[in-house]
């Protein structure tokens, strides 16, 4: 029975600097693959530089493996998985990309207000953005989360 891996960053969109890592979720047949923290190894790569990364289980989430780490550039990142799982070798290669995870943003994109002090036209914006942009990242996290992230 084939295995299925869904890779990606812990929090999407990913931000340079930003608390992160990676997110792994593997399945057979639709169920959770347990016990892969001692087999399985993880290293993140970016250009010329890689790093060998310590798998732990995500908490609450059977199946789900995380390596927690700062994406301190911005651009694409590359997540490789080796080892065994359940006694079969695997060696799996995941690079962000517009077809799979996101790659990480710059946090000068991302900031507000700017590093010039804008500054927003009323009291209501500041109230108002916060609440839009919550309802924003609940409907990412019901609808377009698996979307983004990338299976093997």
């Amino acid at each position: 029975t084939d295995y299925s891996f869904v890779v990606g960053f812990i929090n999407e969109p990913a931000v340079q600097g930003d608390t992160n890592g990676m997110w792994l979720e593997v399945t057979r047949a639709e169920a959770p693959v347990l016990g892969l923290a001692d087999t399985l190894q993880a290293q993140v790569v970016f250009g010329e530089q890689t790093r060998d990364m310590s798998l732990t289980p995500a908490f609450g989430e059977d199946g789900v493996y995380e390596a927690i780490f700062f994406p301190s550039q911005p651009g694409d990142y590359t997540f490789r998985f080796f080892g065994q799982v359940d006694g079969v070798e695997v060696d799996e290669t995941f690079t962000s990309s517009p077809e799979g995870f996101d790659s990480v943003a710059a946090r000068v994109d991302l900031e507000f207000p700017g590093s010039e002090g804008e500054v927003g036209n009323s009291d209501t914006n500041s109230v108002a953005m916060p609440i839009a942009a919550g309802a924003v990242v609940l409907v990412l996290a019901s609808s377009g989360l698996a979307l983004r992230r990338r299976s093997a």
